[in-house]
């Protein structure tokens, strides 16, 4: 993980933070709460109110028990030295189906 990194909660940590269902250290659960999805890393930092030791734990131990996983991972571009936040797994996730339906539309037909 990277202080550019942005961090989601998984449908596990949802349900960790909704039921409380498996006992979490009060630190981690707090950790938890601020991951949405949308904040990197280190704004989450300074928002959590740890020191880096403990808030590496913290999200260690929540992405390990599966709680919590990497969206959008720095992506370097090679005429700058500043890193931009890009979807890390955009090809895996993806779930838009307009380019197979765009496809079906442009296929010639047949004369019936």
């Amino acid at each position: 993980m990277d202080r550019h990194s942005v961090l989601s909660k998984t449908g596990k940590g949802l349900l960790q933070l909704k039921y409380k269902s498996h006992p979490m250290p009060d630190d981690q659960f707090r950790v938890l709460g601020l991951v949405d999805g949308r904040t990197m890393l280190s704004h989450l930092a300074a928002s959590s109110r740890m020191n880096d030791a403990s808030l590496h734990n913290a999200l260690v131990a929540l992405a390990e028990g599966g709680y919590i996983r990497e969206v959008a991972a720095p992506v370097a571009t090679p005429d700058s030295h500043s890193a931009n936040v890009a979807p890390a797994l955009e090809s895996e996730n993806d779930l838009d189906f307009t380019r197979s339906l765009k496809a079906a539309r442009k296929a010639p037909k047949g004369d019936v």
